[in-house]
């Protein structure tokens, strides 16, 4: 046994000792024999006093200081609010989903567009996040349902297939649906025209985000056709609106030229007035137009209404760059 070790072993008894009761005649003194074993004697009254005094420059050694952890950010969904046109967008991201050209899967990016305080936020992707038809059958579409976007393929594919995809389940508590349609929809055309929510077309003398919009590498190059495994783009494949279609036509389009700028078309909800078996679309200068909804290669950029209720900000500043990460309460 070393003498640091019978040092801190006697300091230890010792101050014991005198935190006991007093004794009456003599106090119970401790010493060490050479074997290590600690040996009870009795000295006078008072000696253990002095021998504490001896001693007592050994302080205990006092134990490390914990490392705090670091603060939870203090950020409340009171951060979010709507399109300012000086301010722009605040960003968030809630669920994942393949974006990149080999299926990489990423944190999915969204635009507050507008905040129903204490109620709801009006989220919209800020990409094209896959291509599909709005409905197979155009005649249902335009006869049995009327236009009802709640009774499309789309809405179903939406509200199962790509649900269940990109959102946990708790992320899905999150969100509150729209009704007749469900959790996840597509923005109305009403709404695409909206310059209050940062949308509608944009001109030199009408600044502004505007409706268009970009696709990811996924939607433009894969959506579900691995180009390492399907390589010949003229070949007939069979997509959403189960048609044999040239392979090229069942990716995202894009618009090519200084006009389009590599944006791409996506769907809204609503139906177009001239042609019923139509649905009303962005075009290439980020205006409304409409095409059949049987078309394979049109974008759909989901939007979902998050439960202010049930979400909670987990972390980041807001930004495009480095947008809130939303999760569930």
């Amino acid at each position: 046994m070393t003498g640091q070790t019978l040092r801190r072993l006697a300091c230890g008894l010792l101050c014991l000792l005198l935190a006991a009761p007093a004794l009456t005649r003599a106090d119970s003194i401790v010493t060490i024999n050479r074997g290590g074993a600690a040996q009870a004697t009795e000295a006078p009254a008072g000696e253990a006093e002095q021998l504490a005094e001896e001693i007592g420059a050994a302080e205990p050694e006092a134990a490390p200081a914990e490392t705090a952890a670091p603060a939870a950010p203090d950020v409340s969904l009171s951060a979010l609010r709507g399109y300012d046109s000086q301010l722009g967008y605040v960003y968030v991201t809630l669920g994942r989903y393949p974006q990149t050209a080999e299926g990489g899967v990423e944190p999915i990016l969204w635009r507050v567009l507008s905040v129903e305080e204490g109620h709801r936020a009006y989220l919209l992707s800020e990409y094209i996040l896959f291509a599909r038809c709005m409905h197979a059958n155009l005649k249902e579409y335009r006869d049995t349902l009327k236009g009802d976007f709640g009774g499309t393929d789309l809405c179903a594919y939406l509200n199962t297939t790509f649900a269940e995809e990109a959102f946990t389940e708790a992320e899905r508590a999150a969100l509150t649906p729209l009704e007749n349609v469900g959790l996840v929809f597509l923005i109305s055309d009403e709404d695409a025209n909206n310059r209050q929510l940062g949308l509608g077309k944009q001109s030199s003398t009408k600044p502004g985000p505007g409706m268009r919009a970009w696709g990811t590498e996924w939607a433009i190059e894969n959506n579900g056709f691995d180009p390492a495994v399907y390589t010949k783009r003229k070949e007939k494949l069979v997509g959403s609106s189960n048609k044999p279609m040239p392979l090229q036509e069942l990716r995202l389009f894009v618009y090519s030229g200084a006009r389009g700028g590599s944006s791409s078309p996506y769907w809204t909800r609503s139906q177009a007035g001239v042609d019923k078996r139509h649905a009303r679309c962005t075009k290439v200068d980020g205006s409304l137009g409409h095409i059949e909804v049987g078309r394979d290669n049109e974008g759909v950029r989901p939007a979902v209404y998050l439960d202010l209720v049930r979400a909670a900000i987990l972390s980041g500043s807001g930004t495009m760059e480095d947008p809130y990460v939303v999760g569930s309460r």
